[in-house]
């Protein structure tokens, strides 16, 4: 819990402060709005406990597919004529996701002393690059379609995850299966045909002796070995540095993997620049939302450089072919086209639907190539499992035989 110090203004209109114990900033002015009945004007933070969290405050923003459905409720009733705030309250009431009700719920208090544009930043639940777009299309008195374009861009994102998540779920249980077929083989089998070979006075040799060889080892080091694994898992989550580089270091070392990853940035960078240029968002604005969406990526720091040189030459097509060596050719191809024929929105529009359906064969392609090599590599670790136990029981057993002839 922290505390926060809230300053506005009371029913009377008066000046007034007060300190509110919440969890978030955002609670804390939901209290003081419906509790206190206090309008903030500023909040400051003011002494809040140490908490170490596997997620870092951006998670607490909205997720693409919730920013879809937030833009699929409220774009339909603003085209009915129905007020912001109206709105607002009705999908409060009547979405099933407590997350968008939530938001919902602060977007119906901001409003009441903001203009709509700015409640959506106040708010901190939308990405930039929603909030700018929402300011555009409100400046121009356009917001439904505005909304209709965000909506289409987060859907697109949502339906690209899924197709690479899908890919990768059958190729994911497997390798938990061979995982645990493992661990139960070198914790529990092994060791019992190892007691029971002992018991015969049979040293274990061939297959059999690695593996109890294998077992031992990692009896010794298995609570070191779990440390290091949660411990990996701690630093992943808390760490985006970490996990965009064991994201680079997989994509560069497994080709279909890249073909997949490359898709996906190029197909959210063309999503993001067309409903940026059909909004009528300013060119430096652009590329400064352009960067905020392949944050964490290669392509962050040519969007800087790009951004840059722009600020000082003033060409939007020329920044991004100099700088953006990450980006395909068909991308600047367009960009041609489209300044020449003086249709950028629809050329950039156009090639993102292109590259979404080759993301989306590439994703298929990986789970094709992914599957037989993991079933492969499952039924080989089997057999030399089984080949090792058995085989050496059936040499012991020959043993015997001849001993006792």
């Amino acid at each position: 819990m922290a505390k926060y110090r809230i300053t506005g203004l009371d029913q009377s209109t008066n000046h007034t402060s007060l300190v509110i114990t919440a969890t978030t900033e955002e609670e804390a002015y939901l209290i003081s709005i419906n509790q206190k009945k206090v309008n903030p004007l500023t909040i400051e933070l003011i002494s809040s406990a140490k908490s170490y969290t596997f997620f870092s405050d951006e998670k607490r923003q909205l997720n693409d597919r919730e920013l879809f459905l937030f833009c699929e409720r409220l774009s339909p009733m603003l085209k009915m004529g129905i007020p912001i705030r109206k709105a607002y309250e009705f999908i409060a009431k009547g979405s099933p996701s407590p997350k968008i009700r939530k938001t919902s719920q602060l977007l119906f208090s901001l409003s009441e002393s903001l203009p709509a544009s700015e409640s959506f930043v106040q708010c901190k639940m939308f990405p930039p690059l929603f909030t700018g777009c929402f300011k555009v299309g409100s400046d121009a008195a356009n917001i439904p379609e505005v909304l209709d374009i965000l909506g289409r861009f987060y859907n697109m994102r949502v339906r690209l995850s899924a197709s690479i998540r899908n890919a990768m779920i059958q190729p994911g249980i497997a390798i938990v299966v061979i995982v645990c077929f493992m661990l139960f083989s070198l914790l529990v089998l092994v060791p019992r045909i190892q007691s029971v070979f002992e018991t015969m006075r049979y040293k274990p040799d061939g297959l059999l002796g690695i593996m109890v060889f294998l077992s031992q080892g990692l009896k010794m080091i298995w609570p070191l070995l779990i440390l290091i694994i949660v411990g990996l898992l701690f630093l992943i989550f808390t760490k985006n540095i970490i996990k965009e580089r064991i994201k680079e270091s997989l994509i560069m070392k497994f080709a279909p993997l890249r073909a997949v990853f490359h898709g996906l940035r190029q197909t959210s960078f063309l999503y993001a620049l067309s409903i940026l240029l059909r909004a009528n968002v300013p060119h430096n604005k652009t590329l400064e939302y352009l960067i905020v969406v392949c944050a964490g990526s290669p392509l962050e720091k040519q969007l800087i450089a790009a951004k840059d040189f722009h600020t000082r030459h003033g060409q939007f097509s020329s920044a991004i072919k100099m700088n953006c060596t990450m980006l395909d050719e068909e991308i600047f191809f367009a960009l041609e086209i489209g300044e020449t024929s003086a249709q950028l929105d629809q050329q950039i529009g156009r090639l993102a639907e292109v590259y979404e359906d080759t993301t989306n064969s590439a994703a298929e392609s990986l789970a094709a190539k992914l599957n037989p090599i993991v079933i492969l590599i499952a039924a080989s670790l089997v057999v030399i499992t089984y080949l090792g136990i058995f085989g050496s029981l059936m040499s012991m057993c020959n043993k015997m035989m001849r001993g006792g002839n």
